[in-house]
């Protein structure tokens, strides 16, 4: 939806934007919330307008994904991006032009030696070549 920055302060760490989104023809008034990065301030500033869009998977009970983007108007450059969840691999342009892929942070279990069973014969494998 399409939003002005009406203002953009810094409170205990965070940046809060506070904007006022067109909901089909009615006002709406939202904020975003961010920790400050400490290596400058946010690209965005009271009167701009922003394309803000949010998402919501839920696949799964465990599996909840949320996510909200913030880009320029014409959508070409991201300006936010925030995800909390396990966002679905197949879509990696979805924050286009940053780019991501889901990594797991733990190593697959040790499942022990491949059962002979499951591993291809020698005459299988001749047939194959």
């Amino acid at each position: 939806m399409l939003c002005t920055i009406d203002a953009v302060t810094l409170e205990a760490g965070m940046v809060v934007t506070a904007l006022t989104c067109d909901d089909a023809g009615v006002p709406r008034p939202l904020g975003v919330s961010i920790r400050a990065a400490p290596d400058g301030d946010v690209t965005w500033a009271a009167g701009d307008s922003v394309q803000l869009d949010s998402f919501a998977t839920d696949y799964d009970v465990l599996d909840l994904t949320r996510g909200v983007t913030m880009r320029t108007p014409d959508r070409q450059e991201l300006l936010l991006v925030a995800v909390a969840g396990a966002e679905e691999a197949d879509a990696p342009t979805r924050f286009a032009p940053l780019l991501y892929e889901v990594q797991e942070l733990c190593a697959p279990p040790d499942w022990g030696p491949t059962p002979a069973s499951w591993r291809p014969s020698a005459s299988a494998s001749r047939k194959a070549a």
